[in-house]
């Protein structure tokens, strides 16, 4: 259900998603508005859950090789639609995905996947899904694999929502960009393919096991005080601090807010992907293009011929109008090499949907065992 905000009510979503690490004090001034009003109105919207703080990791310069979307439809098992739903989100939970981002509804699926490599890609998530769909009586049914590599990917938008709201609101003019001032703050500042650029620059950065549980902890947990982290950590406040500010001038996080879309009116998710013709270089359109894309794009994925996007809309009306505009200008820039593959995806009626999962393959790296009990269980439940 959308939500009905007030002018500062506005201005407080906008600062948080334009300053994400700067202080409540810096935030408050930036806008002209009193800290207790700015605080007051900040934590209602945390407890009511229309927006929430990110930390997203950089997973290329952590040692991942591949970001990997699977897509399309599956032939379900037969039981009611509320046991499905329960059981996918309990499910989800007790394998070794490696998921960041999943949507499922009857018939169809999507998913986004950090994986360490390809070995890992091939022995793990493949042998996991067929023992899986095994022991569920499912069938593959035109699902869909494609596999980005983190040293010559390109990501322009990251979940990125703050241009939609913006036009979603029709106002923010009066919010601003404040200076860095600490790694955290600059960071923040950096766009998307900067970020992940590090990323294809360096080679992964060393962190020994503390410093992984810590950044763990931190995806994890992004809105937990320091002193419960530290306390979970069993380390100082300082070192706590000292950790996530290296983490942050290493490129490994890029802090971000994120809303709930339901709460902006929007429900439906178009996800697509795009192969293009070996002689068009994809990277340099898009490079001419980024710009233009529609803010309702909230994701872009991209390498030398593979592209994907996902975009949030208020109905499906909406959302297969702008698909078709965009689709009928680069058919007559004749780039495509093959029809593109589209999805559509109700928020509000899909297993999982929001939130993400970041933390998810930082947790998993190096594991997929599927454990028997899960078979045991998931034989229970079917029976």
């Amino acid at each position: 259900m959308k939500a009905e905000l007030g002018d500062k009510e506005k201005t407080v979503f906008l600062s948080l998603m334009l300053n994400p690490e700067h202080s409540d004090t810096e935030r408050a001034s930036s806008v002209s508005m009193n800290i207790f009003t700015y605080n007051k109105i900040k934590n209602n919207l945390h407890r009511t859950g229309l927006i929430r703080k990110e930390l997203v990791p950089n997973y290329g310069l952590l040692g991942y090789e591949i970001l990997l979307s699977s897509f399309g439809n599956r032939i379900q098992p037969n039981f009611p639609e509320q046991m499905g739903a329960a059981f996918g989100n309990d499910l989800l939970s007790r394998l070794p995905s490696h998921l960041l981002f999943f949507l499922s509804e009857p018939g169809q699926s999507l998913g986004f996947h950090a994986i360490e490599d390809f070995t890992s890609m091939k022995s793990g998530l493949m042998q996991a899904e067929r023992r899986l769909f095994d022991t569920l009586g499912m069938e593959r049914n035109e699902m869909s694999i494609v596999p980005f590599s983190f040293r010559e990917l390109r990501i322009g938008r990251m979940f990125d929502l703050y241009r939609l709201v913006c036009d979603n609101f029709q106002c923010g003019s009066d919010v601003e960009s404040i200076e860095p001032g600490s790694p955290g703050q600059d960071v923040s500042s950096m766009s998307w393919s900067d970020f992940f650029e590090e990323g294809l620059k360096r080679e992964p950065i060393d962190i020994n096991p503390q410093e992984w549980s810590i950044l763990v902890n931190l995806v994890k947990h992004p809105m937990v005080s320091d002193r419960s982290l530290s306390e979970k950590a069993g380390i100082s406040r300082y070192r706590l601090r000292r950790i996530r500010d290296d983490l942050f001038s290493s490129r490994a996080v890029k802090p971000l807010y994120i809303p709930d879309p339901a709460y902006i009116g929007l429900d439906v998710l178009i996800f697509t992907h795009m192969k293009f013709k070996a002689s068009v270089d994809i990277m340099e359109y898009f490079d001419r293009v980024e710009l233009g894309l529609p803010s309702n794009i909230i994701l872009t994925i991209m390498d030398r011929q593979d592209a994907i996007g996902v975009g949030l809309y208020p109905s499906l009306k909406e959302g297969s109008r702008a698909q078709m505009d965009m689709f009928s200008a680069m058919q007559k820039l004749n780039l495509f090499e093959s029809t593109p593959h589209i999805q559509v995806f109700s928020l509000e009626s899909s297993t999982r949907g929001w939130p993400l999962t970041m933390a998810g393959p930082l947790e998993q790296k190096g594991d997929w065992t599927l454990d028997e009990k899960v078979f045991e269980w998931l034989k229970g439940i079917i029976q």
